[in-house]
Protein backbone atom coordinates (compact mmCIF):
# COMPACT_ATOMS: atom_id res chain seq x y z
CA UNK A 1 0.00 0.00 0.00
CA UNK A 2 1.42 3.37 -1.02
CA UNK A 3 0.23 6.89 -0.38
CA UNK A 4 2.00 9.89 -1.92
CA UNK A 5 1.36 13.46 -0.77
CA UNK A 6 3.45 16.32 -2.17
CA UNK A 7 6.62 14.29 -2.69
CA UNK A 8 6.28 12.37 0.59
CA UNK A 9 5.59 8.66 0.18
CA UNK A 10 4.14 6.46 2.91
CA UNK A 11 4.29 2.73 2.13
CA UNK A 12 3.38 -0.40 4.06
CA UNK A 13 4.13 -3.87 2.74
CA UNK A 14 1.23 -6.26 2.50
CA UNK A 15 2.68 -8.78 5.03
CA UNK A 16 3.22 -5.99 7.59
CA UNK A 17 -0.34 -4.73 7.10
CA UNK A 18 -1.70 -8.27 7.54
CA UNK A 19 0.37 -8.78 10.70
CA UNK A 20 -0.78 -5.48 12.26
CA UNK A 21 -4.41 -6.27 11.43
CA UNK A 22 -4.18 -9.80 12.82
CA UNK A 23 -2.58 -8.59 16.05
CA UNK A 24 -5.32 -6.02 16.62
CA UNK A 25 -8.02 -8.62 15.92
CA UNK A 26 -6.39 -11.15 18.25
CA UNK A 27 -5.94 -8.72 21.10
CA UNK A 28 -6.97 -5.07 21.04
CA UNK A 29 -4.13 -4.28 23.48
CA UNK A 30 -1.79 -4.26 20.49
CA UNK A 31 -3.25 -0.83 19.69
CA UNK A 32 -1.13 0.39 22.63
CA UNK A 33 1.96 -1.06 20.96
CA UNK A 34 1.16 0.43 17.56
CA UNK A 35 0.46 3.81 19.19
CA UNK A 36 3.80 3.74 21.00
CA UNK A 37 5.61 2.81 17.78
CA UNK A 38 3.86 5.58 15.84
CA UNK A 39 4.78 8.16 18.51
CA UNK A 40 8.34 6.83 18.47
CA UNK A 41 8.63 7.33 14.71
CA UNK A 42 6.91 10.73 14.82
CA UNK A 43 9.58 11.90 17.29
CA UNK A 44 12.26 10.91 14.77
CA UNK A 45 10.36 12.74 12.01
CA UNK A 46 9.80 15.87 14.12
CA UNK A 47 13.49 16.26 14.89
CA UNK A 48 14.46 15.39 11.32
CA UNK A 49 12.18 18.22 10.19
CA UNK A 50 13.62 20.52 12.88
CA UNK A 51 17.16 19.88 11.60
CA UNK A 52 15.89 20.35 8.03
CA UNK A 53 16.79 16.93 6.69
CA UNK A 54 15.28 15.92 3.39
CA UNK A 55 12.75 13.27 4.50
CA UNK A 56 10.95 11.85 1.47
CA UNK A 57 8.98 8.99 2.98
CA UNK A 58 8.37 6.20 5.43
CA UNK A 59 8.57 2.51 4.50
CA UNK A 60 7.09 -0.06 6.85
CA UNK A 61 7.90 -3.73 6.38
CA UNK A 62 7.91 -6.79 8.62
CA UNK A 63 11.52 -6.15 9.64
CA UNK A 64 11.87 -2.42 9.61
CA UNK A 65 10.35 1.01 9.79
CA UNK A 66 12.58 3.12 7.61
CA UNK A 67 12.48 6.88 7.40
CA UNK A 68 13.70 7.65 3.89
CA UNK A 69 15.88 10.73 3.79
CA UNK A 70 18.35 11.90 1.20
CA UNK A 71 20.49 14.15 3.42
CA UNK A 72 21.39 11.67 6.18
CA UNK A 73 25.04 11.44 5.18
CA UNK A 74 25.57 15.19 5.15
CA UNK A 75 23.92 16.26 8.40
CA UNK A 76 25.98 17.01 11.46
CA UNK A 77 27.05 14.05 13.63
CA UNK A 78 25.50 15.57 16.78
CA UNK A 79 22.20 16.27 15.03
CA UNK A 80 22.13 12.73 13.65
CA UNK A 81 22.60 11.35 17.17
CA UNK A 82 19.79 13.56 18.48
CA UNK A 83 17.42 12.47 15.69
CA UNK A 84 18.24 8.81 16.33
CA UNK A 85 17.77 9.11 20.11
CA UNK A 86 14.50 11.06 19.76
CA UNK A 87 12.29 7.97 19.37
CA UNK A 88 13.33 6.17 22.56
CA UNK A 89 13.38 9.48 24.45
CA UNK A 90 9.78 10.16 23.39
CA UNK A 91 8.78 6.71 24.68
CA UNK A 92 10.50 7.35 28.03
CA UNK A 93 8.76 10.72 28.38
CA UNK A 94 5.40 9.05 27.68
CA UNK A 95 6.21 6.35 30.23
CA UNK A 96 6.84 9.00 32.88
CA UNK A 97 3.72 10.96 31.92
CA UNK A 98 1.28 8.04 31.66
CA UNK A 99 2.61 6.06 34.62
CA UNK A 100 -0.12 7.42 36.93
CA UNK A 101 -2.92 7.57 34.32
CA UNK A 102 -2.67 4.54 32.08
CA UNK A 103 -0.18 2.01 33.43
CA UNK A 104 -0.50 -0.34 30.44
CA UNK A 105 0.34 2.39 27.92
CA UNK A 106 3.17 3.57 30.19
CA UNK A 107 4.79 0.12 30.34
CA UNK A 108 4.40 -0.41 26.60
CA UNK A 109 6.27 2.87 26.01
CA UNK A 110 9.00 1.87 28.44
CA UNK A 111 9.43 -1.46 26.64
CA UNK A 112 9.45 0.10 23.15
CA UNK A 113 11.99 2.73 24.23
CA UNK A 114 14.27 0.24 26.00
CA UNK A 115 14.01 -2.32 23.21
CA UNK A 116 14.99 0.27 20.61
CA UNK A 117 18.10 1.16 22.62
CA UNK A 118 19.48 -2.38 22.35
CA UNK A 119 22.79 -2.23 20.46
CA UNK A 120 21.48 -4.17 17.47
CA UNK A 121 21.90 -3.19 13.84
CA UNK A 122 18.27 -2.54 12.99
CA UNK A 123 17.40 -0.62 16.15
CA UNK A 124 18.12 2.92 17.30
CA UNK A 125 20.71 1.67 19.78
CA UNK A 126 22.59 0.00 16.92
CA UNK A 127 22.38 3.19 14.87
CA UNK A 128 23.73 5.22 17.81
CA UNK A 129 26.53 2.70 18.30
CA UNK A 130 27.31 2.84 14.58
CA UNK A 131 27.46 6.65 14.64
CA UNK A 132 29.77 6.68 17.66
CA UNK A 133 32.09 3.97 16.32
CA UNK A 134 32.21 5.45 12.82
CA UNK A 135 34.05 8.46 14.22
CA UNK A 136 36.87 6.16 15.33
CA UNK A 137 36.92 3.33 12.75
CA UNK A 138 36.36 2.88 9.03
CA UNK A 139 32.76 2.35 7.96
CA UNK A 140 33.39 -1.30 7.06
CA UNK A 141 35.05 -2.01 10.43
CA UNK A 142 32.23 -0.20 12.22
CA UNK A 143 29.60 -2.22 10.34
CA UNK A 144 31.39 -5.47 11.25
CA UNK A 145 31.58 -4.48 14.93
CA UNK A 146 27.85 -3.68 15.00
CA UNK A 147 27.06 -7.01 13.31
CA UNK A 148 29.11 -8.94 15.90
CA UNK A 149 27.45 -7.03 18.76
CA UNK A 150 24.01 -7.71 17.24
CA UNK A 151 24.78 -11.43 17.12
CA UNK A 152 25.99 -11.36 20.75
CA UNK A 153 22.88 -9.50 21.92
CA UNK A 154 20.70 -11.96 19.99
CA UNK A 155 22.51 -14.92 21.56
CA UNK A 156 22.00 -13.50 25.06
CA UNK A 157 18.32 -12.92 24.34
CA UNK A 158 18.04 -16.45 22.93
CA UNK A 159 19.43 -18.03 26.11
CA UNK A 160 17.30 -15.77 28.30
CA UNK A 161 14.30 -16.64 26.11
CA UNK A 162 14.92 -20.38 26.58
CA UNK A 163 15.07 -19.91 30.36
CA UNK A 164 11.87 -17.84 30.36
CA UNK A 165 10.12 -20.40 28.14
CA UNK A 166 11.04 -23.31 30.43
CA UNK A 167 10.07 -21.34 33.52
CA UNK A 168 6.73 -20.05 32.21
CA UNK A 169 5.85 -22.94 29.84
CA UNK A 170 4.30 -20.50 27.34
CA UNK A 171 6.15 -17.16 27.16
CA UNK A 172 8.27 -17.19 24.01
CA UNK A 173 8.38 -13.41 23.48
CA UNK A 174 12.17 -13.14 24.03
CA UNK A 175 12.72 -15.86 21.44
CA UNK A 176 10.59 -13.92 18.95
CA UNK A 177 12.64 -10.79 19.65
CA UNK A 178 15.85 -12.77 19.12
CA UNK A 179 14.63 -14.13 15.78
CA UNK A 180 13.49 -10.65 14.76
CA UNK A 181 16.97 -9.23 15.44
CA UNK A 182 18.69 -11.99 13.46
CA UNK A 183 16.26 -11.78 10.52
CA UNK A 184 16.49 -7.99 10.44
CA UNK A 185 20.27 -8.25 10.43
CA UNK A 186 20.12 -10.30 7.23
CA UNK A 187 17.46 -8.01 5.82
CA UNK A 188 19.39 -4.85 6.60
CA UNK A 189 22.77 -6.19 5.44
CA UNK A 190 25.12 -3.19 5.08
CA UNK A 191 22.46 -0.44 5.13
CA UNK A 192 23.28 0.97 8.57
CA UNK A 193 22.59 4.56 7.61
Amino acid sequence: MRLRIKGFEFSVTYPALCLFSALIIINFDYVYCLSAVIIHELAHLALAAYFRTNVTGIKISLYDIEIVEKSRHIIDYKNDLIITAAGPLANFVLFAYYYHFDIKFAWVNLFIGAFNLLPAANLDGGQILYLILSRRFTLKTTANIVIVITICVSALLFFAGILVLFESKYNFSLLLICFYLILSLFYKQDKFL
